[in-house]
């Protein structure tokens, strides 16, 4: 369990990113704005984005657990699998996609082939990531409970709370 000291960080952390997406918010004003800063950001930065987005509650809790139980070259999957696919993202896809003017792999699918297409793909990734929060939200409770005891519901509760509020 935690001591004062370490749920005033706690606390202090999910303030601070909270404060950081009020400020930010300030900032965006389309989905040009949102999607990609406005076009603004250096490639050391976009390229940062990328590996962060990659990185999830799921690798904290699942990742080190399957590296305690299976030893740890289970954390070869991100340099495995990973960090190739994001090279060629960034390096053979993603110029199709600026050049393209579109924000989002279903909407270049569907300038590409047609609406059907798009909405296709747009279906499919809304049903991965609704199981993919699924396990995001699991795993942050886990930790909560594990580190502060907190019933799992309540962890999700307050886990989807902060993150709704500072998106």
């Amino acid at each position: 369990m935690l001591g004062g000291l370490d749920y005033a960080v706690v606390i202090a952390y999910l303030i601070g990113i909270m404060l950081l997406g009020f400020y930010f918010k300030r900032y965006v004003h389309s989905s040009e704005d949102y999607f990609l800063a406005g076009k603004s950001l250096p490639f050391w930065a976009i390229g940062m984005s990328i590996v962060v987005s990659d990185i999830g509650a799921q690798d904290f809790v699942g990742v080190s657990g399957q590296a305690y139980r299976f030893g740890i070259a289970v954390g070869n999957f991100d340099w495995i699998g990973s960090v190739p696919a994001m090279l060629l993202g960034a390096f053979i896809f993603i110029p199709y996609f600026w050049k393209a003017g579109v924000y989002t792999i279903p909407e270049y699918l569907g300038k590409r082939y047609n609406d059907y297409v798009r909405t296709l793909a747009s279906l499919t990734w809304i049903i991965f990531f609704a199981f993919n929060l699924g396990v995001v939200f699991w795993a942050s409770a886990k930790l909560l409970n594990t580190l502060m005891g907190w019933p799992f519901w309540q962890s999700i509760i307050i886990t989807a709370s902060v993150v709704g509020i500072y998106t």
